[in-house]
Protein backbone atom coordinates (compact mmCIF):
# COMPACT_ATOMS: atom_id res chain seq x y z
CA UNK A 1 0.00 0.00 0.00
CA UNK A 2 1.01 3.80 -1.11
CA UNK A 3 1.90 5.82 1.97
CA UNK A 4 -0.66 8.10 0.90
CA UNK A 5 -2.85 5.35 1.85
CA UNK A 6 -1.40 4.71 4.73
CA UNK A 7 -1.29 8.65 6.46
CA UNK A 8 -4.99 8.60 5.13
CA UNK A 9 -6.02 5.28 7.41
CA UNK A 10 -4.27 7.25 10.01
CA UNK A 11 -5.91 10.74 9.29
CA UNK A 12 -9.37 8.68 9.30
CA UNK A 13 -8.54 7.18 12.39
CA UNK A 14 -8.31 10.11 14.33
CA UNK A 15 -10.19 12.13 13.06
CA UNK A 16 -12.96 9.75 13.79
CA UNK A 17 -11.90 8.22 16.44
CA UNK A 18 -9.26 9.60 18.41
CA UNK A 19 -9.18 11.94 21.04
CA UNK A 20 -6.24 12.18 23.51
CA UNK A 21 -5.06 9.17 25.11
CA UNK A 22 -2.04 8.08 27.68
CA UNK A 23 -1.48 6.59 30.88
CA UNK A 24 -3.11 6.31 33.65
CA UNK A 25 -0.29 7.41 36.19
CA UNK A 26 0.16 9.80 38.57
CA UNK A 27 1.15 13.71 37.51
CA UNK A 28 4.15 13.34 39.03
CA UNK A 29 4.72 16.09 41.97
CA UNK A 30 3.55 19.27 41.52
CA UNK A 31 6.72 21.24 42.44
CA UNK A 32 8.62 19.58 39.55
CA UNK A 33 10.84 22.51 37.86
CA UNK A 34 10.74 23.69 34.48
CA UNK A 35 14.24 22.48 34.24
CA UNK A 36 13.40 19.15 35.67
CA UNK A 37 10.35 19.41 32.89
CA UNK A 38 12.24 20.16 29.90
CA UNK A 39 14.80 17.40 30.89
CA UNK A 40 11.85 15.10 30.41
CA UNK A 41 11.01 15.84 27.33
CA UNK A 42 14.90 16.49 26.22
CA UNK A 43 15.13 12.80 26.85
CA UNK A 44 11.96 11.98 24.73
CA UNK A 45 12.86 13.90 21.57
CA UNK A 46 16.05 11.70 22.18
CA UNK A 47 14.01 8.88 21.96
CA UNK A 48 13.90 6.26 19.18
CA UNK A 49 10.18 5.35 19.38
CA UNK A 50 8.42 2.46 17.39
CA UNK A 51 4.99 1.35 16.38
CA UNK A 52 4.41 -0.46 19.47
CA UNK A 53 5.15 2.88 21.91
CA UNK A 54 1.92 4.75 19.87
CA UNK A 55 0.23 1.86 20.32
CA UNK A 56 0.41 1.01 24.01
CA UNK A 57 -0.62 4.36 24.67
CA UNK A 58 -4.12 3.07 23.51
CA UNK A 59 -3.92 -0.60 25.06
CA UNK A 60 -3.03 0.33 28.47
CA UNK A 61 -5.86 2.17 29.52
CA UNK A 62 -9.50 0.74 29.70
CA UNK A 63 -11.34 3.65 29.43
CA UNK A 64 -9.94 3.89 25.68
CA UNK A 65 -10.89 0.28 25.18
CA UNK A 66 -14.65 0.04 26.45
CA UNK A 67 -14.97 3.12 23.41
CA UNK A 68 -12.58 2.57 21.25
CA UNK A 69 -11.41 -0.97 21.01
CA UNK A 70 -10.52 -0.96 17.36
CA UNK A 71 -8.36 1.99 17.02
CA UNK A 72 -4.92 -0.21 18.59
CA UNK A 73 -5.63 -2.00 15.75
CA UNK A 74 -5.95 0.76 13.35
CA UNK A 75 -2.63 2.13 14.52
CA UNK A 76 -0.73 -1.09 14.56
CA UNK A 77 -1.40 -1.35 10.72
CA UNK A 78 -1.08 1.97 9.48
CA UNK A 79 2.25 2.42 11.38
CA UNK A 80 3.64 -0.65 9.93
CA UNK A 81 4.67 1.64 6.81
CA UNK A 82 8.14 3.22 8.08
CA UNK A 83 7.49 6.36 6.15
CA UNK A 84 4.02 6.43 8.15
CA UNK A 85 5.97 6.15 11.47
CA UNK A 86 8.92 8.17 10.54
CA UNK A 87 6.09 11.08 10.02
CA UNK A 88 4.40 10.27 13.46
CA UNK A 89 7.60 10.67 15.04
CA UNK A 90 8.33 14.08 12.93
CA UNK A 91 5.12 15.00 14.83
CA UNK A 92 6.12 13.94 18.05
CA UNK A 93 9.30 15.66 18.42
CA UNK A 94 6.94 18.79 17.03
CA UNK A 95 4.65 18.64 20.06
CA UNK A 96 7.01 18.20 22.72
CA UNK A 97 9.13 21.32 21.20
CA UNK A 98 5.91 23.09 21.71
CA UNK A 99 5.09 22.17 24.94
CA UNK A 100 8.63 23.09 25.85
CA UNK A 101 8.13 26.97 24.62
CA UNK A 102 4.17 26.86 25.30
CA UNK A 103 3.69 29.54 28.70
CA UNK A 104 2.01 26.82 30.95
CA UNK A 105 3.15 26.06 34.71
CA UNK A 106 5.78 23.27 34.98
CA UNK A 107 3.07 21.01 36.31
CA UNK A 108 0.77 21.58 33.65
CA UNK A 109 3.51 20.49 31.44
CA UNK A 110 4.46 17.52 33.50
CA UNK A 111 0.91 16.13 33.45
CA UNK A 112 0.64 16.58 29.61
CA UNK A 113 3.82 14.79 29.77
CA UNK A 114 2.49 12.15 31.86
CA UNK A 115 -1.00 11.50 29.82
CA UNK A 116 1.54 10.80 26.66
CA UNK A 117 -0.35 13.95 24.81
CA UNK A 118 2.42 13.79 22.43
CA UNK A 119 1.93 9.90 21.05
CA UNK A 120 -1.58 10.25 19.78
CA UNK A 121 -2.06 11.89 16.76
CA UNK A 122 -4.62 14.97 15.89
CA UNK A 123 -5.53 14.66 11.71
CA UNK A 124 -2.31 16.79 10.78
CA UNK A 125 -0.60 17.19 14.46
CA UNK A 126 -0.18 15.21 18.04
CA UNK A 127 -2.86 15.67 20.44
CA UNK A 128 -0.37 17.36 22.96
CA UNK A 129 0.34 20.32 19.67
CA UNK A 130 -3.59 20.47 19.38
CA UNK A 131 -4.45 20.95 22.47
CA UNK A 132 -1.85 24.07 23.20
CA UNK A 133 -3.00 25.40 20.12
CA UNK A 134 -6.14 25.79 21.47
CA UNK A 135 -5.29 26.89 24.61
CA UNK A 136 -3.38 29.90 22.98
CA UNK A 137 -5.76 31.07 20.60
CA UNK A 138 -8.26 31.10 23.79
CA UNK A 139 -5.76 33.22 25.42
CA UNK A 140 -4.92 35.57 22.33
CA UNK A 141 -9.14 36.19 22.33
CA UNK A 142 -8.49 37.65 25.87
CA UNK A 143 -9.92 34.93 28.00
CA UNK A 144 -8.67 33.88 31.71
CA UNK A 145 -7.33 30.77 32.47
CA UNK A 146 -10.05 29.10 33.49
CA UNK A 147 -11.85 29.15 29.96
CA UNK A 148 -8.34 28.75 28.01
CA UNK A 149 -7.61 25.88 30.23
CA UNK A 150 -10.64 23.92 28.72
CA UNK A 151 -8.88 24.06 25.64
CA UNK A 152 -5.85 22.88 27.15
CA UNK A 153 -7.88 19.36 28.17
CA UNK A 154 -11.13 19.86 26.37
CA UNK A 155 -10.85 15.72 25.16
CA UNK A 156 -9.61 14.63 28.12
CA UNK A 157 -12.60 12.91 28.96
CA UNK A 158 -13.28 11.79 25.44
CA UNK A 159 -16.41 13.25 23.68
CA UNK A 160 -19.28 12.75 21.06
CA UNK A 161 -17.06 12.49 18.27
CA UNK A 162 -13.43 11.61 19.65
CA UNK A 163 -13.69 8.56 21.58
CA UNK A 164 -10.62 7.33 22.96
CA UNK A 165 -11.48 8.41 26.93
CA UNK A 166 -8.41 9.22 28.89
CA UNK A 167 -9.52 9.83 32.14
CA UNK A 168 -13.24 8.81 33.40
CA UNK A 169 -15.84 11.96 33.69
CA UNK A 170 -17.44 9.27 36.03
CA UNK A 171 -14.50 8.93 38.80
CA UNK A 172 -13.87 10.96 41.70
CA UNK A 173 -10.22 10.64 41.28
CA UNK A 174 -10.32 11.15 37.54
CA UNK A 175 -12.03 14.37 38.40
CA UNK A 176 -9.95 16.13 41.30
CA UNK A 177 -6.60 14.82 39.40
CA UNK A 178 -8.18 17.03 36.72
CA UNK A 179 -9.40 19.96 39.26
CA UNK A 180 -5.72 19.91 40.69
CA UNK A 181 -4.42 21.13 37.50
CA UNK A 182 -6.87 23.80 36.42
CA UNK A 183 -9.54 24.12 39.52
CA UNK A 184 -13.55 22.89 39.97
CA UNK A 185 -15.29 25.06 37.67
CA UNK A 186 -12.73 24.04 34.62
CA UNK A 187 -13.15 20.64 35.48
CA UNK A 188 -16.75 20.66 34.87
CA UNK A 189 -16.48 23.01 31.72
CA UNK A 190 -13.68 19.92 30.60
CA UNK A 191 -16.50 17.42 31.55
CA UNK A 192 -19.85 19.27 29.79
CA UNK A 193 -17.92 19.47 26.75
CA UNK A 194 -16.95 15.70 26.75
CA UNK A 195 -20.32 14.92 27.22
CA UNK A 196 -22.54 17.42 24.93
CA UNK A 197 -24.23 16.85 21.59
CA UNK A 198 -21.93 19.61 20.07
CA UNK A 199 -24.14 19.84 16.72
CA UNK A 200 -27.54 20.28 19.77
CA UNK A 201 -25.40 22.62 20.61
CA UNK A 202 -25.21 24.83 17.73
CA UNK A 203 -28.65 24.04 16.55
CA UNK A 204 -30.24 24.94 19.70
CA UNK A 205 -28.77 28.61 19.91
CA UNK A 206 -29.71 29.40 16.21
CA UNK A 207 -33.57 27.90 16.90
CA UNK A 208 -34.13 29.79 19.87
CA UNK A 209 -32.15 32.69 18.75
CA UNK A 210 -30.55 32.82 22.10
CA UNK A 211 -27.91 31.25 24.43
CA UNK A 212 -29.28 27.69 25.08
CA UNK A 213 -29.73 26.77 28.83
CA UNK A 214 -29.70 23.21 28.80
CA UNK A 215 -27.18 20.64 26.60
CA UNK A 216 -27.94 17.63 25.60
CA UNK A 217 -25.93 14.64 26.79
CA UNK A 218 -25.02 11.48 24.30
CA UNK A 219 -24.50 8.61 27.49
CA UNK A 220 -25.41 8.92 30.51
CA UNK A 221 -23.94 11.84 32.77
CA UNK A 222 -23.55 10.19 36.17
CA UNK A 223 -25.68 12.83 37.90
CA UNK A 224 -23.59 16.04 36.09
CA UNK A 225 -26.21 18.58 35.50
CA UNK A 226 -26.91 19.63 32.08
CA UNK A 227 -27.67 23.01 32.99
CA UNK A 228 -25.86 26.22 31.50
CA UNK A 229 -25.25 29.38 32.94
CA UNK A 230 -24.35 32.05 30.77
CA UNK A 231 -20.64 31.82 32.29
CA UNK A 232 -21.32 28.15 31.20
CA UNK A 233 -22.59 28.82 27.99
CA UNK A 234 -19.75 31.16 26.84
CA UNK A 235 -16.89 29.15 28.16
CA UNK A 236 -18.19 26.28 25.88
CA UNK A 237 -18.95 27.99 22.61
CA UNK A 238 -15.59 29.90 22.91
CA UNK A 239 -13.53 26.69 22.98
CA UNK A 240 -16.28 24.50 20.38
CA UNK A 241 -15.20 27.87 17.88
CA UNK A 242 -11.38 27.76 18.89
CA UNK A 243 -10.63 23.85 18.18
CA UNK A 244 -12.14 23.67 15.03
CA UNK A 245 -10.48 26.92 13.93
CA UNK A 246 -6.87 25.65 15.61
CA UNK A 247 -5.68 23.43 12.51
CA UNK A 248 -6.25 26.13 10.06
CA UNK A 249 -4.30 28.46 12.26
CA UNK A 250 -1.68 25.54 12.45
CA UNK A 251 -1.68 24.58 9.03
CA UNK A 252 -3.63 26.13 6.50
CA UNK A 253 -6.09 23.18 6.48
CA UNK A 254 -9.28 24.75 5.33
CA UNK A 255 -11.44 21.28 6.09
CA UNK A 256 -11.43 22.33 9.40
CA UNK A 257 -13.01 25.57 8.56
CA UNK A 258 -15.61 23.93 6.70
CA UNK A 259 -16.34 22.36 10.20
CA UNK A 260 -15.97 25.48 11.99
CA UNK A 261 -18.52 26.64 9.27
CA UNK A 262 -21.33 24.29 11.43
CA UNK A 263 -20.94 26.87 14.48
CA UNK A 264 -21.66 30.17 12.40
CA UNK A 265 -25.22 30.62 15.10
CA UNK A 266 -22.66 30.91 18.11
CA UNK A 267 -21.33 34.36 16.70
CA UNK A 268 -23.31 36.72 18.19
CA UNK A 269 -22.37 35.49 21.36
CA UNK A 270 -18.58 34.81 21.08
CA UNK A 271 -15.68 37.23 22.12
CA UNK A 272 -14.02 39.70 19.40
CA UNK A 273 -11.42 37.05 18.57
CA UNK A 274 -14.10 34.63 18.12
CA UNK A 275 -16.33 36.33 15.86
CA UNK A 276 -13.34 37.44 13.77
CA UNK A 277 -12.85 33.40 13.57
CA UNK A 278 -16.07 32.92 12.58
CA UNK A 279 -16.12 35.68 10.19
CA UNK A 280 -12.64 34.42 8.47
CA UNK A 281 -15.25 30.94 8.16
CA UNK A 282 -17.62 33.04 6.16
CA UNK A 283 -15.77 34.61 4.03
CA UNK A 284 -14.23 31.27 2.82
CA UNK A 285 -17.48 29.34 3.02
CA UNK A 286 -20.07 32.31 1.92
CA UNK A 287 -23.23 29.21 2.11
CA UNK A 288 -26.63 29.78 4.02
CA UNK A 289 -26.35 30.08 8.16
CA UNK A 290 -29.47 27.69 7.91
CA UNK A 291 -27.44 25.08 6.23
CA UNK A 292 -28.14 21.43 7.67
CA UNK A 293 -25.59 20.69 11.03
CA UNK A 294 -25.43 17.55 11.34
CA UNK A 295 -26.05 15.60 14.18
CA UNK A 296 -24.68 11.92 13.80
CA UNK A 297 -23.03 10.73 17.37
CA UNK A 298 -20.62 8.08 17.63
CA UNK A 299 -21.86 5.17 19.33
CA UNK A 300 -21.13 4.13 22.84
CA UNK A 301 -20.17 0.81 23.63
CA UNK A 302 -21.95 -0.88 26.58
Amino acid sequence: MQRRAFLQLLSYVSVHLVACAGSKGDAGSETVTESEVNAIIDRRMAEKVDADAFVSVLTSNPNILRRAPAVAGGYRAALADAAALEEFNQRRIRALKRLRAADLEPKIKMFMLDLQLEKVDHSVAMCMDHFVGVYEILRQWGHPDDVAFVGLFHAIYGTEYNVIDLLDYHSSADRARVARMVGEKTDRWIALYGLMNACHFALGTRDTGAPITRVEFFEPAGGMANTLSREDFSALAELQVANAYEPYVATGQTRELGIARKLTPLRDYLSSGGKAAIDEVLKAFPTSSNEEIGCAVVPVAP
